[in-house]
């Protein structure tokens, strides 16, 4: 789960949740939605602070001191921190491509995608289609190098979906890894989302309930079960799914919020 954040757009404001909100927001059909263009340049401005900008000054010239690709990679990962501490998701993302390109292990290459992916949830908007750009060409450098990565081919097939210039094909990326492995607990889940995005809620359910055959201890899917049921107007069973939520979780912050929040289905 990542540390970046907006406010959540659900009718809960849980933070277990906030890498599903764009699945849960209410959403256009996908034929309708609007395309998120790519200029194919991220270019986010940041201001720093004397002291911050020193700082990164410093890193850039130990990155430039870097006798081999090993030492480039160290002080990359230190600018990687020095970003992260800012909370600028997109400057990390950026850096981790660079480590990537001298890596050039399939490991590397997710990890620049899966923070772009990240990245896009909380930059702006005009920027949306140029990071999710990146994002699918740093997960097609993984297939490149291993073309059944399952974590690769999902990534990317909601990275597609998300971005909604080919949905179908992302779609299809993902259901090709279900088929092929039916006990892939992260495209069930992914494909459960997708599903709730395109008011398709019973075949929602049905990937979420798959997702906790696969694997019990996942109990935020009672959470996304009980946002669902909700779409639903299904009290009777949202109301099953919170409890068993709070039933299982050590979170008691998050299930005092629940435990408040169902009070009125009662």
């Amino acid at each position: 789960m990542t540390n970046y954040g907006k406010g959540p757009r659900l009718v809960i404001a849980l933070a277990i949740i906030l890498t599903v909100l764009l699945f849960f927001a209410p959403k256009r059909p996908w034929g309708s939605a609007e395309k998120r263009e790519s200029t194919g340049l991220i270019e986010e401005k940041v201001e720093l602070e004397p002291g911050q900008q020193q700082r990164l000054d410093e890193l850039t010239a130990g990155l430039k001191q870097a006798a081999d690709d090993t030492a480039k990679v160290i002080a990359l990962s230190a600018i990687a921190e020095f970003w992260k501490k800012l909370k600028k998701p997109v400057q990390v993302a950026q850096v981790y491509e660079q480590m990537a390109g001298l890596s050039k292990t399939a490991e590397a290459w997710q990890k620049a995608g899966e923070e772009y992916y990240r990245a896009v949830q909380f930059a702006d908007e005009n920027l949306a289609g140029s990071i999710y750009q990146r994002a699918i060409a740093m997960f097609d450098e993984v297939l490149k190098l291993d073309p059944k990565h399952e974590r690769a081919r999902i990534k990317k097939g909601v990275c597609m979906a998300e971005m909604g210039q080919a949905p179908m094909e992302g779609i299809k990326l993902i259901l090709e890894v279900a088929e092929q492995n039916p006990q892939n607990a992260e495209a069930q889940l992914n494909l459960g989302f997708l599903s709730v995005r395109s008011n398709q809620y019973d075949k929602a359910v049905e990937r979420f309930k798959r997702v906790l055959e696969i694997d019990s201890s996942n109990i935020d899917v009672h959470i996304y079960l009980a946002n669902t049921y909700e779409m639903m107007q299904d009290t009777a069973n949202l109301l099953k799914h919170y409890e068993r939520y709070i039933a299982l979780s050590r979170d008691t912050f998050t299930a005092a919020q629940i435990s408040d929040y169902i009070k009125k289905f009662k």
